[in-house]
């Protein structure tokens, strides 16, 4: 049996309007959890605050351009940051690439610790620059900002890059989320965090491996930190879903059990997959 349009019309902007009558409280108590996608330089959720915890993983490039990854072997501190760069070589990596421009415009702080330079291009330009400091001008487009390490001190290495949204250059250590993230996941009972912890093929196998909140990035193979998983099922009240990388050993196993005893409050109850 076929309805005319008019009628079909009219009974979807009812349910519509039934939707929408609803009370937040009605909302927040509808049995349905959320999962996350991956952390990821060209993810629109946008988690943090401080874009740089989202960036790609180092791409070797040469100091006065040429090929866009040139294959050398990058040498890495134990956290994934630069620690030596042989003459004429960089370093890049990529943050709000391929989002068409829907992400925050404005001054951007750049902080890093140690000795060295970077340059930056794509939709941000310099406005200023101090040891440890950067202000940058960004335009959002599709291109995204594009950081580039030309040059480190070995004995010092360019280090704990933060580039932090407008704004939120003296909250973003005590609030690192970006707030429409947090508004957006408001009201679910689980978040499930297979993606965030890079779950599907994981490599990673020992508690040493891991990535920690200290890292080069969460957007690397071995996914985000338990401390932030946790600190944000925390900051919502939210029931955490963790999802074990299937090489795991025992340790890394009762490791992370550990952490989530420790460190989520104990109203939150975890599920494991």
């Amino acid at each position: 049996m076929r309805f005319p349009r008019t009628l079909v019309a009219y009974l979807t902007l009812f349910f519509l309007l039934m939707l929408s009558s609803q009370s937040s409280a009605q909302l927040q108590q509808a049995p349905l959890g959320m999962n996350l996608s991956g952390i990821k330089d060209w993810s629109t959720q946008l988690p943090f605050v401080d874009v740089f915890k989202s960036a790609r993983d180092w791409i070797p490039q040469n100091v006065n351009g040429g090929s866009w990854n040139t294959g050398d072997s990058l040498t890495l501190t134990s956290k994934g940051w630069i620690a030596r760069l042989d003459s004429g070589k960089a370093a890049a990596t990529l943050l709000c690439r391929s989002l068409d421009g829907n992400y925050p415009a404005g001054e951007y702080i750049c902080l890093y610790d140690g000795e060295g330079i970077l340059q930056f291009g794509f939709d941000a330009a310099e406005l200023s620059s101090e040891p440890g400091r950067m202000v940058l001008n960004v335009t959002p487009g599709n291109g995204g900002i594009y950081v580039k390490l030309v040059s480190t001190n070995p004995a010092n290495p360019l280090r704990n890059i933060r580039v932090i949204m407008p704004g939120y250059e003296s909250s973003y250590q005590t609030e690192p989320f970006y707030p429409p993230f947090l508004d957006m996941l408001a009201g679910y009972p689980v978040l499930r965090f297979m993606d965030w912890m890079e779950t599907n093929n994981s490599p990673l196998i020992s508690w040493e491996n891991r990535t920690k909140p200290e890292s080069f990035s969460l957007a690397g193979e071995h996914g985000a930190s338990v401390e932030t998983m946790i600190q944000l099922a925390n900051l919502l009240d939210i029931n955490p879903w963790f999802c074990m990388p299937h090489q795991a050993d025992d340790n890394f196993i009762q490791q992370f059990a550990t952490s989530v005893k420790q460190q989520l409050i104990p109203t939150l109850k975890p599920y494991l997959e």
